[in-house]
This record gives C-alpha cells, sequence and structure tokens, in this order.
C-alpha cells in the first residue's frame, strides 16, 4: 500500500511522503486553499483513516464552524464580535459599499456574518497525538482584510479554539 486515494485530494504516495502539500479544494461549492502538513510523522492506518474520514465530513464541518462563528458573536467577551468591530473601525470608509451594506442599518455588525467566507483549511497530521489541533479553519472578509477568524478543530471538527490573527 504505497498510495492512498484522499477525497477532494486525490492520490498521495504514502512510501515517498513530503512534509507537506499544498492544492485547492472544492467545499460548497466554493476553491479553498488547503494544505496537509505531515511534518516527518509517517503515515499509518490509523492516521490515513482518521484523515480520510476528516476530509469526507469537510463541508458539514465548514457549515459548523459557521454556526460556531455566529454563536460566539452573541456571547460576552466574543472574538468574533471584537474582529468585527476593528474591521468597522479600521475600514469606515468603504465598507459600507464594498459588502454592499446599508449605511443607516443599525445592525451593521450582524450583517458581518453573512460576509464571512472560507479562504484555508489546514490538516496537521505531525504530533497530533500530543497535539489537540488537527485542523485549522481560516475565514475572512476578503473583500476588506488580509485578518482572519480562526478555528482550530480536533479530527472529529469539535472546536477547541478559536482567535483572529493579522
Amino acid at each position: 500500500m504505497d498510495k492512498v486515494e484522499l477525497p477532494l485530494i486525490g492520490q498521495i504516495d504514502i512510501s515517498s511522503l513530503r512534509s507537506f502539500y499544498r492544492t485547492i479544494i472544492p467545499v460548497n461549492g466554493m476553491e479553498v486553499h488547503f494544505d496537509l502538513n505531515f511534518g516527518g510523522k509517517d503515515l499509518n492506518g490509523q492516521s490515513i483513516l482518521r484523515l480520510t474520514t476528516f476530509l469526507e465530513n469537510l463541508s458539514r464541518f465548514h457549515l459548523q464552524n459557521l454556526s460556531f462563528i455566529k454563536h460566539n458573536f452573541y456571547q460576552n467577551d466574543s472574538v468574533v464580535r471584537e474582529y468585527i468591530k476593528f474591521q468597522i473601525n479600521e475600514n469606515l470608509d468603504s465598507i459600507y459599499e464594498i459588502l454592499e451594506l446599508d449605511e443607516n442599518s443599525t445592525e451593521t455588525e450582524e450583517l458581518f456574518l453573512t460576509k464571512f467566507s472560507l479562504v484555508r483549511i489546514g490538516i496537521y497530521i505531525e504530533d497530533n497525538e500530543i497535539l489537540k489541533n488537527f485542523a485549522v479553519f481560516d475565514y475572512s472578509i476578503s473583500e476588506i482584510t488580509n485578518y482572519l477568524i480562526v478555528l482550530k478543530t480536533d479530527d472529529q471538527g469539535v472546536v477547541n479554539e478559536i482567535c483572529w490573527e493579522g
């Protein structure tokens, strides 16, 4: 078993595994940057099964993440609300036109929730027995910013951490 067929990615040769792979994959009708990081770790049968199962459920995990982002927005100490407020303050001159929002709306922050796009997914096989994060999902409002909402999940798609990065 030197070659393995992975959903969305295609065939990889596990006898000469590279430390990472980078491609673009379809997720719910969008093209998303994807990287698969092995960090020198060999891919055994259990790792292949975990990876395959995760990839087969990627669309569902993405939808769960969007719900998580929306839920976080309404929490005290919300990372998502802080991110959105920052974006509004930084991009006030152009934000309404770019995002097609009504300048008179009192719900501008809430309208941002509909503008998030998944831009990247990274999966980390390396030392994953120690690390609790199997995957990283990067969301952005890419029309106005390079800043990201980052969700880190386990191999079951459960969010372990949410933060924003510039």
